[in-house]
This record gives structure tokens, C-alpha cells and sequence, in this order.
């Protein structure tokens, strides 16, 4: 039998450990690629992960939308549409609330995969947790 690592080793032994690790960066970077290769390394691990992707949220979401097909044009990207903005967030915030609901149900490392380059999200996503964790 292959022994576990002895960092592994010693995380079983705190109870309630979690990890979250939010991505940041410009489109077309490879946030997704180094994530995948993130999840397969820590699931190699014997860590529970979930990759929570905003992108792919945001393509399910759009398929039932007939005004804009399954892909979004640049104009949805452009951070002067404050319609698209709103959008945008909303979808990303609901990604990691899934996750931090997934976590809550015993899962140790929640991966939020979206650009957050906004210096505004990331304080909220920071705010966010901060908030769930005082909550616990």
C-alpha cells in the first residue's frame, strides 16, 4: 500500500480544513489550463476538489437566451456595458457560493475559475468570504 504524503498525513488530523483558491487574470491567459492541472495534482493527493468555472456557468446559462445565442459577442465583455457588468458578477458570485456551499458539505478545496481582474470583485470575493467564515 502506498503511504500518503506526511503533509496529507497531518491535514487529516485537522478536522474541518479547507482550502479556496481563487484565480486571477485577462482572458486567454491559462487560468483553466493551470487549474485542471492544479485538480488533478491535489486529487492525486487524496484532496477533495471541484473546479467551480464561471465561463462554463455563463455558456449553460446563455444557451436559453435567444437574444445572444450560446456565445457572447466582445460587446458583453466591454467594462463600459454596465448591463453585461451586472451579468458578469452576478454569475461569478453565484460560482462562489456554489463553492462555499460545496465546501459546507464537506469538500476541502474549492477552485473559483474566472478572471476576477477587477480589483473591485476581488475585494468582493474577499469581503464574501471573509463574512461566510465569521459566520461558521
Amino acid at each position: 500500500m502506498t503511504r500518503l504524503p506526511q503533509e496529507l498525513e497531518e491535514s487529516q488530523h485537522e478536522f474541518g480544513s479547507k482550502l479556496v483558491v481563487i484565480m486571477v487574470g485577462l482572458p486567454a491567459r491559462g487560468k483553466s489550463y493551470l487549474v485542471k492541472k492544479l485538480q488533478r495534482y491535489l486529487t492525486w493527493l487524496q484532496y477533495d476538489t471541484k473546479v467551480f468555472n464561471v465561463g462554463t456557468r455563463r455558456r449553460i446559462a446563455s444557451k436559453g437566451d435567444n437574444r445572444n445565442g450560446t456565445s457572447h459577442s466582445h460587446a458583453f465583455f466591454d467594462p463600459k456595458n454596465t448591463a453585461a457588468k451586472e451579468i458578469r458578477d452576478e454569475l461569478a458570485l453565484e460560482s462562489l457560493e456554489e463553492l462555499i456551499t460545496w465546501l459546507k458539505q464537506g469538500g476541502r478545496v474549492g477552485i473559483h475559475d474566472a478572471t476576477n481582474s477587477s480589483r473591485e470583485r476581488r475585494y468582493d470575493d474577499s469581503l464574501d468570504q471573509q463574512e461566510r467564515n465569521s459566520k461558521q
